[in-house]
């Protein structure tokens, strides 16, 4: 049965360190830099060779080959059915069948972008270093000018798609809505939120700790993950962060309950990756050099393993 509502449960409880497992689903074999699942993780859009590409993750095919305006796009994020694309003159839209050219957002300089429910919300360095929000309906929108330093290419970005807050992690870390801006006491680049549990997550690349903030900043848990970590993700219905670690003996996805800091899922990895994870938390991708995996993911430990990745992990070959 596909996770939902009885993992929730068990992620909240926090009573076993295997609440849930992962089945390998596909293999796409492509040199990808970078990607994102749609809400119900059937499909998935990545940028292969120049363009962007929607994938079928059951049938690891694709579907759909679409070139914005050539090079350098990068797939920022995805809500429901449709995702956002990064490229020289700005954001595109791109549901799961082709691009919504309507609802462009033209705007160079942006750094990162996240949708929200109503709009989208950009990290924008065009001189000026500032977050700035757009609604569906608005060609302009409110912004707020933070310091330089945060606006550096691989600062970490989030935002609540409820409200439209948003998280800059460049070493220093800010929380920004529409009225100001706030430096938190803490540091790190690489930041998810958890609309479950409310909860913000913060590491710092290369460091093991792997921390969650609470809706005031302060500092709800601090746990270790296995090696030094590389990527995060929030894990959607589940409540939950995802986190890739590893060096030079090893790579291990680890999941953390985003109330407790409970461990609710261990294994191995055959290498370090970046990792989606759908919003419904049915499915996993893990972008390989050379390939994205996409896993299926189900109540409980594995009924055969108890850990689907103690088996020998699939090879990568260049």
């Amino acid at each position: 049965m596909r996770i939902l509502g009885p993992v929730l449960l068990l992620a909240s409880t926090g009573c076993s360190p295997n609440a849930f497992h992962f089945e390998h689903r596909s293999s796409l074999a492509t040199e990808a830099t970078s990607m994102a699942l749609y809400a119900d993780g059937r499909v998935g859009v990545g940028t292969m060779n120049h363009q962007t590409c929607t994938f079928d993750t059951e049938a690891a095919s694709i579907v759909g080959d679409y070139d914005v305006v050539g090079a350098d796009e990068t797939v920022e994020d995805t809500r429901g059915e449709f995702a956002i694309t990064r490229a020289p003159d700005g954001l595109h839209l791109l549901s799961s069948n082709g691009f919504s050219a309507n609802n462009d957002v033209l705007v160079e300089g942006i750094v990162a972008a996240r949708m929200t429910n109503d709009g989208v919300v950009m990290l924008v360095d065009d001189g000026d270093c500032r977050v700035e929000w757009r609604t569906d309906e608005s060609t302009t929108g409110a912004s707020v000018a933070l310091p330089s330093a945060a606006c550096v290419s691989d600062a970490g970005f989030t935002v609540d798609p409820d409200s439209g807050r948003a998280w800059v992690a460049a070493g220093q870390v800010w929380g920004v809505d529409a009225a100001g801006s706030r430096q938190l006491d803490v540091t790190a680049n690489l930041v998810d939120f958890d609309i479950v549990s409310g909860v913000t997550f913060l590491a710092n690349r290369g460091d093991r700790d792997v921390s969650a903030l609470d809706a005031d900043g302060g500092l709800a848990w601090t746990r270790s993950a296995a090696y030094a970590v590389h990527h995060l993700a929030d894990m959607g219905a589940l409540g939950a962060v995802a986190v890739v670690s590893g060096d030079f003996s090893g790579a291990r996805l680890e999941a953390f309950d985003g109330a407790s800091g409970d461990s609710v899922a261990s294994f191995h990895l055959p290498d370090v990756a970046e990792i989606s994870v759908s919003s419904d938390a049915g499915t996993v991708g893990l972008l390989h050099p050379g390939a994205i995996d996409s896993y299926s993911v189900f109540e409980g430990p594995d009924p055969v393993q108890m850990n689907a990745f103690e088996a020998p992990p699939p090879m990568y070959l260049d």
